[in-house]
C-alpha cells in the first residue's frame, strides 16, 4: 500500500510518461488534445495494443522499496484506461527474452548502482533501443 503523497505523484507521473512514450499518437499536438486522440486511434483500431512490460527487482527490503507493487499499480492504471494497453509484469530481468517481442515500451522500477537490473543485460538493452522500444527506469 503507498501511503506517502509524494509516492503517489510519482506513480501518477510515470503513468503519464509511459503513455507520452506509447500512446500519444503523432497527431496530437499538445497534451490536452493528447487523451483524446489516443481514445479515438484505440477506438479505430480495437485490435491495437500497446504493449508495456514492467521488470521490478526486490529492493532494498519489500517494505520501504516496494518496485512489483508500484509496477502492479502502474499496470493496472494502463490497463483500466481503456486506450488499449496490455501489460507483462516480472520481478527481476527475464530469462526469456521473447517477452519482449512485439513491446513498444519497458518499464524498469529498481535499485541503481552496480546493482541496476539494466548492467546485467546491456546488450539486450541496446537491442530493445536500436529496435525502438520506449525504455523507463524508475
Amino acid at each position: 500500500m503507498i501511503k506517502t503523497p509524494l509516492a503517489i505523484v510519482f506513480l501518477v507521473a510515470a503513468v503519464v510518461l509511459v503513455y507520452t512514450l506509447v500512446a500519444a499518437p503523432a497527431g496530437a499536438e499538445d497534451a490536452e488534445d493528447a487523451p483524446a486522440a489516443a481514445k479515438d486511434a484505440a477506438a479505430g483500431d480495437a485490435e491495437k495494443k500497446f504493449k508495456v512490460v514492467f521488470i521490478a527487482d526486490r529492493g532494498k527490503t519489500g517494505k520501504v522499496h516496494a518496485h512489483a507493487a508500484g509496477n502492479e499499480l502502474l499496470a493496472k492504471a494502463l490497463e483500466d484506461s481503456g486506450m488499449g494497453f496490455e501489460t507483462v509484469q516480472l520481478m527481476g530481468w527475464p530469462k526469456d527474452y521473447r517477452v519482449f517481442e512485439g513491446a513498444d515500451c519497458v518499464v524498469l522500477y529498481c535499485n541503481g548502482g552496480k546493482g541496476h537490473l539494466l548492467m546485467r543485460a546491456l546488450q539486450k538493452y541496446e537491442e530493445l533501443i536500436d529496435e525502438g522500444v520506449g525504455i523507463i527506469c524508475l
